[in-house]
Parts: structure tokens; sequence; C-alpha cells
């Protein structure tokens, strides 16, 4: 078409000609060095839009790809909308899984290539390099021990569907992911025998260099106790390698000298742990936080449970969790503790950690599109790569052996539990706190219902929206991106910035490495929560990663909206941490309805309405008749009244009627299309 295009140099193929690649398409074209221009620093500030991918879970039949296969994939995803999921990241290309849900059930076009005979399951030991050995959670793989010897097979215990077994959980992270073992008398003796024999098979072979490889089932010594254990190795980096201890569930970081290779006579005894989620329930938030996470581990140390798998999927089971002596359900404790929500839609492979999809600050999306409806230009291969941060948290469930250190879990303050606060800033910080706090956002139209989302609730006076319609002005806040790249990359190096909750700052996004605008939600003593003011998706950041705004970045006005409850007020001075749970609770994660009642100090008075299979909850409504405020002409407005010349007592009367007046026009209609016709 010939335009330009940014693009990065493959291959200089002659003196006169080079092979490019088009980083925000994917594509690449031969041309003449003559069409090629060196590109300005102010053209690489917007993230590349392109993302390298590989099919996770699959290997060419034969050494490469062939043709057919290519073809088979072409007519598998072109001009759909395809799920991309993210596995993990290797060698400068997002390894994913691609999911066609246009029918029921969904494809996975991973199998669909292997039922083709076009592709070959990665994990089958067939054809396998050393050290690939195949799956967690209830799959087979073969090993071939170094010395070459003749290949054995090991798999990994498994749930009955629909049956409930006895089990103890081993380790925990949280309720979308843990690990249990079964309650098995022999199993139990065979695992204590087995142990003891890697501590004579390590004891003998201590001299022997070990090499470990990803994917490489091994020996792993544990500092808890000073024992060897099974172990697949996760990951080789040069401060250490990764392994889980596939008998519990637990990673620990090790140095070469405390692993050992593995006989395959030691892989007859399944493999213990069995990766879980609890069914039924997901988050309040975008993740779980430390109280849920509290909670169902004290709900399951030490205890005889029962469980039933409802569901497998790649990433384990899903299962309900009972006590064996009470007969109570741990996912309907952990909604009673107001720590969960139930979760209606029972997706396989997300029940537990299921929440709103998020805008991310890149060009990558959750649903991709193939259908070339976008931008118009160069069409599809190898560019940039956004890195996928591992922020697992984690918690340790019990006390059996082998244990990992008990890691932070982060969550945005409380009332009813303070964090630390900084002291007040001085110098040059004291004119960077006045800044950061003087932000302003988008004005939502008064009276106009909106959908929005909720990211982090301070109190029914406080709370940040972000609404679902794009209000900011792209083309000047692509400007003042740019901008704000080149101001970060100087200051971020020479500065200790320390935000406090409500600040505006600008935040190093770890996907792409990229400065975006953003608010800080929660702090602790070595990082902060923010969420990116112009997208909407939350994440923790080190204070490294965080630069002091200037005034001129804080326009254009961010999307973040700051809000509080219309028509309701605290029963004395001040409100109780009750009522800021329950609001979390309601508020937390859920697509809803805000309608701006006023606008003050820049902060929105606003009404709040959820749709439940009930009907519409108003939540000033629902704080009033759980006891937690009283109710308040506050969000009235009577100059407006005035202004308007109108005889109106109660602005949030004046929403419900209208409301209600859409509900009955809504049912006239539906009445008039089910009447018989002569």
């Amino acid at each position: 078409d010939n335009r330009w295009y940014r693009a990065t140099v493959l291959d200089r193929v002659s003196e006169d000609s080079a092979l490019v690649g088009y980083v925000d398409f994917g594509n690449v074209e031969h041309l003449p060095v003559s069409r090629l221009r060196p590109i300005p620093a102010r053209m690489l500030a917007f993230p590349l839009q392109a993302i390298q991918c590989s099919l996770e879970g699959v290997r060419p039949a034969s050494k490469t790809w062939t043709k057919e296969a290519t073809t088979k994939m072409a007519s598998l995803v072109a001009n759909k909308m395809i799920t991309v999921r993210v596995i993990t990241e290797s060698e400068g290309s997002l390894m994913v899984e691609l999911l066609d849900g246009s029918v029921n059930p969904e494809l996975d076009i991973a199998r669909q290539l292997i039922l083709a005979g076009l592709a070959v399951d990665k994990e089958a030991g067939v054809g396998m390099d050393e050290g690939s050995s195949g799956a967690l959670a209830g799959t087979g793989g073969e090993l071939m021990d170094d010395s070459g010897a003749k290949p054995g097979q090991w798999t990994s215990a498994e749930l009955p569907l629909g049956r409930a077994v006895d089990v103890s959980v081993c380790m925990l992270y949280s309720p979308g992911e843990f690990f249990c073992q079964l309650c098995n008398e022999k199993d139990a003796k065979s695992l204590t025998e087995l142990n003891r024999s890697l501590g004579q098979h390590c004891q003998k072979g201590s001299a022997t260099q070990y090499n470990p490889k990803a994917g490489k089932i091994c020996c792993a010594f544990f500092s808890g106790d000073g024992n060897w254990y099974r172990a697949m190795v996760m990951g080789v980096e040069q401060k250490g390698t990764k392994v889980r201890f596939m008998d519990y569930g637990n990673t620990e970081e090790l140095e070469a000298g405390e692993l050992c290779d593995i006989p395959s006579q030691l892989l007859e005894l399944p493999f213990q742990a069995i990766r879980c989620s609890l069914t039924g329930v997901k988050p309040i938030g975008e993740k779980w936080d430390r109280d849920a996470i509290i909670a169902f581990q004290s709900s399951v140390a030490g205890v005889k449970l029962k469980a039933k798998a409802v569901g497998k999927n790649d990433n384990g089971y899903r299962v309900e969790l009972v006590a064996s002596e009470s007969g109570s359900s741990v996912s309907e404790a952990l909604i009673a503790e107001k720590v969960a929500v139930h979760d209606t839609a029972q997706e396989a492979g997300e029940a537990g950690d299921s929440h709103p999809p998020r805008q991310k600050p890149t060009g990558r999306a959750e649903n991709i599109s193939m259908d070339g409806s976008g931008d118009k230009g160069p069409q599809s291969t190898k560019t940039h790569t956004p890195k996928v941060p591992d922020q697992r948290e984690t918690l340790q469930a019990s006390p059996a052996p082998p244990k990992e250190k008990e890691a932070c879990v982060r969550t945005p303050p409380r009332e009813d539990s303070p964090s630390k606060t900084n002291g007040p800033p001085q110098g040059t910080k004291m004119e960077e706190a006045g800044v950061a706090r003087c932000w302003t956002s988008i004005e939502l139209p008064l009276h106009e219902a909106a959908q929005a989302l909720v990211l982090c609730v301070i109190s029914p006076d406080l709370f940040y929206a972000f609404p679902k319609e794009n209000r900011v002005d792209v083309g000047k806040l692509q400007q003042t991106m740019i901008e704000m790249a080149a101001y970060c990359s100087i200051q971020s190096d020479c500065q200790n910035f320390r935000p406090a909750v409500g600040d505006a700052c600008c935040a190093r996004f770890t996907g792409d490495g990229q400065w975006y605008r953003a608010i800080v939600l929660g702090t602790s003593e070595t990082e902060a929560e923010v969420a990116y003011a112009d997208y909407g998706n939350t994440e923790s950041l080190p204070y490294s990663s965080l630069v002091a705004i200037k005034e001129s970045f804080l326009d254009p006005p961010v999307q973040i909206i700051k809000c509080r409850l219309t028509g309701v007020k605290p029963l004395d001075a001040e409100w109780i941490p009750a009522a800021t749970r329950l609001l979390r609770h309601i508020l937390l994660g859920c697509q809803l309805t805000v309608t701006a009642m006023a606008l003050q100090a820049g902060v929105h008075s606003v009404a709040v309405e959820i749709m439940k299979e009930t009907g519409a909850l108003l939540v000033q409504d629902k704080l009033i008749n759980e006891g937690m405020a009283r109710q308040s002409n506050s969000g009235v407005n009577k100059s407006q009244c005035k202004e308007r010349d109108e005889c109106c007592c109660c602005q949030d009367l004046r929403i419900r009627v209208e409301k209600m007046e859409a509900i009955l026009q809504h049912l006239m209609n539906e009445l008039e299309l089910k009447a018989p016709r002569n």
C-alpha cells in the first residue's frame, strides 16, 4: 500500500536487500535497503502490537511442521474469534493454548491437530528429547535415564470423577490452586519406603554431576528436613534450579549439588500430589486475597476431608471439599465468611479464578479476532513479546514434609486493618505529592446510567471505578505516553519514590516494560498495588517501577473515577468497618451500573445498581436494610432542581421511576409480540 510501518530487520539477504518483519502486524517481506529508514526513539514509545506465539502442548509429527499442518491450523483459526490462553514464555515466544468457543463444546486447536494426525502430544514419551518427561495431573510420561537405561513409565495419582474420596490437603496456594493426597494407608507406606530408598540412592551417587533441564524428573534435596524427594525441574536459571516436589506440591529453588538423577524403579509409585481447585466459588475481587487464603487454610489444615471431582482440565481437578466429620462444605464456609462469592458460571478450568476480563495496556487481548477487522496494514510474524511474570501468591497448608516458606500475600489497605502510611513529604517531594493528589478524571454525564467496574473500595464515601465506555482523548493520551516514556527512562534510576494510597504516578507495566498512568490502591514496605488509570487492570509493583508523575502527564483526564455512594450516611460520625466490608463484597469485581447524581470536588456521587436473578439491587438500599447505614438526602442537589424548574424532592426517586418505566415498557413490548394475531 506504499505506506510506512515500524519494522525490524530479520536478515540482511544481500548488500541491497533485507528481510524485515512488521512489528505491529507480524508478517515479513523482502525489501530493497532503499525502502528502510532509521526510526526515532519517540516512535518506539507506543508498545509493539504483534506478539509471537507458539502452540503449547504439541510438536510436529516429523522433524518439522508440514504444509498440511499449517493449512489445517489456518482453517481452524482463520476468520474466527479465538480465545488465547497464555501458558508460559519460552525463548522469546509466548506458549499459548488456542480455543474456539464458537462451537459447543469448544475446540482445542492443538487437540484437533493431534486428531488429524498432523501433530503429536509434546508430553508423549515416544521420540521426546531428554528431560521432556511428561505432564502433571494424571498423565504418564516416559523417562530416559541419563545412563541410557530403558525408559520407565511414570504416572500421577488421580481422583475418580463424581465420587467422594478421603483426601488431605498437603499444599495450598489459594482456593484456586492447591494440592491434595489420597488418604490411602498402602500408598502412604509405599511413599515412606520410597523416600528412604531415594535417600540411599542419592548418597551413593552424590559425586555424580547432575545436568538439570526443564521437565526432567529427578531427586531433589529438601533443606527443611535434610531428606531427598521426587521432583520435576520447573526452570533453570543462573541463580539456581526451581523444582516442584511431585508428591507434595510445593516448590523450591536449589543448587546443582542438591539434585540427583532418579532410577526408573523409583517412578513406579504414582506421584501423590494431585493438583486441584475449589469449585463453586470465585474471589470477591480480581484475585484471592489474604483473608480468603487464611480462611481456606483454617478450613482444611489438619482436617479430614472428602473430595468429589466434578471436572478436570489442564490445571488439574475441580473439586468439592467437605469436612468428613461435620459434613460442612468448604466452599459454603468461605462464602459465609464473605471472603468468596458463588461462581455460577462453573467454567471448566476457571473455577475459583474467574473475574471480569480486563483490558491490558498492551496490544494483547484475551479474545483475538483473526478476521482482519482491525487496522488495515501489513498482515501476519516475529516481533515483540511481552513478559508474563509469575506472581503466584502462596501459603503453606500443613506441616507435612517437604515444606515451603510462607510467602507474602498482598491486599489493599482496609479500614479495620490499616497499613503503614508514609510521613509528610519534604522539599520537592511536597510538590510531587501535591501533583499526585490533584489528578482529575473524566466526568460522567449526570443522571445517565453507565456500565462500570469497581477496582477498590476504601469506604462508602470513596471507591474507585472504571467506566466501560472510553471517554479519554486517545490522540492526546498517545502523545502524553510518548513524553512520559522519555521522562521516566531518565527518572527511574535516580529517585526513591514512595507514593501514598490514592496518588497518581507513572507505573512500568511488567507485561511490556512500558510506562503508563496509574493510581495507587494500596502500599506495603516493598511494593504498591496500582490500577492502570486508562485501562482498568491492576498489578502489584516494586517501588523501583514507579515514578512521580508530572502535572502535564495528567492531561487528558484519566478514565478511573472517584465515587461516593449517594443517598446514605454512616450510623455515627464514621463508617463502621462492617459497612466497608459489605460494600467490598457486593462491588468488587462486578459489572454494575452507576448513575452520577452530582459531581463535587472531583468525586462523583453515584447510585449503584447490580442486576441479580431476582431483579435489580440498589446498593445503597442494601446497606440501609442491613442496618449499616441510614438514609440521607445529601445526594440531592437542590440548586439543580431549581435550575431545572422541576418539582423534584429526590433525585434517587426520579431515577427509580425512570427505570421502572423502562421495565414496564419492555414487558408491554414482549406481551404485544406474544399476543395472537388475526
